[in-house]
């Protein structure tokens, strides 16, 4: 299961390489707080992957067939937990601050905001458990922490999803001359936000369906490409202003 994580980490790594070399080709000028958001993730994607490379060596590579090394080999607690669930609270509370723009709900947006938190802290506190745990073998009698990232997560990404995809769709009643470009807004934000929710959620119920396996490392270790990935894709969607209408503008 990691192996398959890993390997679907090192493609997703690609393509976000490619959609950030391109956003800043295409857009010098946009927003200074897009343009941070967007550095900052490549930042802390590149570090993820540099480390699970580092893992990946010692598991597979020099530590291959040697189950002591694989129990106490802990150091995946960084690039899962901490910079996964960083990862995660960065592109769920920037999705926040779109929920609040489109639905202009102080209750909504709280809810985001609050799950957002939950799981970036609770991600945070497993990594810390994982290290002072430091055998993989004994997590499996601590889930509760494990349990309220992954749930929140979970949650928060469904309610992020329904959330944009119900907003975006008022937009259609507004003109007969938005309908085209804001009916393609809608298709790329639900399904790049249904395939996280989707992933969060497939990593929850693997968890709690399986909780002495490591079966749900798998979409642990892509989940956070995911996030990214889709983010960029809704960063360009918004950011070709010449190619929308003011409707859409107010989105962004």
């Amino acid at each position: 299961p990691q192996l398959f994580g890993m390997f679907f980490n090192y493609g997703l790594m690609g393509s976000l390489s490619v959609q950030v070399y391109n956003y800043y080709v295409h857009f010098p000028n946009d927003r200074s707080i897009t343009r941070l958001t967007v550095c900052v993730l490549f930042i802390l994607e590149l570090s993820q992957t540099i480390i699970m490379s580092y893992f990946a060596y010692t598991i597979f590579g020099s530590g291959y067939g040697n189950l002591i090394v694989f129990d106490s080999s802990a150091i995946e607690w960084v690039p899962v937990c901490i910079l996964g669930s960083l990862v995660a609270g960065i592109v769920q509370l920037t999705y926040a601050q779109r929920v609040h723009v489109g639905s202009q709900s102080m209750i909504l947006t709280g809810m985001v905001v609050f799950l957002a938190l939950l799981q970036t802290s609770s991600g945070i506190a497993q990594g810390v458990i994982s290290k002072i745990v430091k055998n993989r073998s004994d997590l499996a009698a601590k889930p509760v922490c494990v349990t309220i990232w992954l749930l929140s997560s979970a949650v928060c990404d469904t309610l992020i999803a329904g959330i944009m995809a119900y907003n975006l769709k008022k937009k259609l009643a507004l003109s007969v001359k938005t309908n085209a470009a804001i009916t393609r807004l809608v298709r790329f934000t639900v399904g790049t936000g249904a395939l996280t929710a989707l992933t969060a959620t497939i990593q929850i119920i693997v968890f709690l369906t399986w909780k002495a396996e490591n079966y749900f490392e798998t979409p642990s270790w892509t989940l956070g490409k995911l996030y990214s990935n889709s983010l960029m894709v809704y960063y360009y969607l918004l950011t070709f202003q010449d190619r929308v209408t003011p409707e859409l503008i107010l989105l962004h």
